[in-house]
């Protein structure tokens, strides 16, 4: 009988606080890094070699699973990882597919997309499916471009500072995906997931100096020059394509959004940013 978890992306910033939600319900987990041996051996948990550019990996990645967690990004190829996986899913019989892409985001050319490139084959799979849409991660602020901003330039830049977005902590989607994963009733359902508080960039850069004790403003910046830094030092959470994209998107204020979905999907209330910075504060003091 078929009964565990395929975790694809287990190291990642939702895959690791799943596990441990997934741990603490007692299920059957499969990891499915690229280099299994190097994951840390835990109970329950089963590290198998899978990667998206060999298929030879997809069917024993899949053997004795009923159920999937994916995360998927567009690439610059416009080739969406999840979708050479398809066919392998199909012929699993799979039971559910709870898949994480995004928040709308709008093209360059101003036409708002909702991701159907990565998520309209998997609706069409006949794959049972979830799909959880999250904006802007807390996490952003420890890695990437942003991470790489406060580290070596001591402050905040974005194009306009009274944007606003509402930031959701990565373990807060693993605790959404947890439910969906392991609780009936949601199948075929579309989950737009944030935080719970509305925050201006400038207001994270308050928040931010407040938690360390350093100075962190916030400034603004032209969209050429943070296209310039972040082609620059990497870490664009996407393809290069949508680098501009991001920038009208978060003016547009389509991440200022606020759903209830993780308190009513986990019964508590999303992290603050609040509790956020002042967990990881000693890392922006370096």
């Amino acid at each position: 009988m078929k009964n565990s978890i395929l975790v694809i992306g287990a190291t990642g910033n939702v895959g690791r606080p799943l596990v441990e939600e997934l741990r603490a319900r007692g299920e059957t987990i499969k990891v499915a890094p690229r280099t299994p041996q190097r994951y840390p051996g835990q109970p329950g948990v089963t590290a198998v070699y899978f990667d998206y550019e060999n298929p030879a990996t997809y069917a024993p990645a899949l053997a004795g699973v009923d159920r999937v967690y994916a995360i998927s990004v567009p690439t610059d190829s416009g080739v969406m990882d999840i979708h050479g996986l398809i066919p392998s899913l199909q012929q699993a019989d799979l039971q559910h597919l709870v898949l994480v892409t995004g928040m709308p985001v709008i093209r360059s050319n101003g036409r708002l997309r909702h991701w159907e490139e990565v998520e309209t084959p998997v609706v069409d799979s006949g794959i049972p499916y979830t799909l959880l849409r999250p904006g802007w991660f807390m996490q952003l602020f420890l890695e990437g471009f942003l991470f790489t901003m406060l580290q070596q330039q001591r402050r905040l830049c974005w194009t306009n500072g009274d944007v606003q977005i509402c930031p959701i902590d990565a373990r807060d989607i693993a605790a959404v995906a947890a439910v969906v994963l392991t609780q009936p009733g949601h199948a075929g359902q579309a989950y737009t997931l944030t935080g719970g508080e509305v925050l201006t960039l400038r207001d994270i850069a308050e928040l931010l100096t407040q938690a360390t004790g350093q100075p962190i403003p916030y400034a603004n910046a032209t969209v050429e020059e943070l296209v310039r830094f972040i082609e620059e030092v990497g870490g664009f959470p996407g393809p290069k394509k949508g680098i501009h994209s991001i920038f009208s998107t978060t003016e547009r204020g389509v991440f200022a959004e606020t759903t209830p979905i993780v308190a009513q999907l986990t019964g508590r209330t999303p992290r603050t940013f609040v509790q956020f910075v002042q967990e990881h504060a000693s890392i922006w003091r370096q």
